[in-house]
């Protein structure tokens, strides 16, 4: 099962990649006739010099905000998986009933309180205990 995360980026990469491809486009298609439109014929021959600078800084500027709006549903995601996971410890740790997490090996991974009382031992006692 994919993680939210893992697919959020995935997504988030692909409208990346896709508005570039379309900006590229339609700079390609538009540019001489924005500049004919915008600049004296003169000014037109300077302005192609200056193509390619111009798609550069507008592309990194779009390439900015949506890094960074990228970024920040990122930090969002890891919030949430944060949360997730303090709520889980305090839940695991404060539950009344005795709760243990091990592995396929048999080996003790996560050990509540309630559990150490119910059984007797320490922690640390339970955990370099083999099953």
């Amino acid at each position: 099962m994919e993680t939210a995360i893992a697919k959020k980026l995935r997504s988030h990469t692909w409208t990346i990649v896709l508005l570039y491809v379309l900006i590229g486009t339609c700079w390609i298609f538009f540019s001489d006739a924005l500049a004919n439109t915008l600049f004296t014929d003169q000014q037109v021959a300077n302005v192609q010099l200056y193509k390619g600078t111009f798609f550069i800084l507008i592309t990194a500027t779009f390439l900015f905000f949506v890094i960074r709006r990228k970024n920040q549903s990122i930090q969002s995601l890891f919030a949430n998986v944060r949360r997730s996971m303090k709520d889980f410890r305090d839940t695991f740790e404060q539950t009344a009933v005795g709760i243990a997490h091990m592995s396929v090996n048999g080996e003790w991974i996560r050990i509540n309180k309630k559990l150490c009382n119910i059984l007797g031992y320490s922690r640390s006692e339970l955990l370099s205990t083999p099953i």
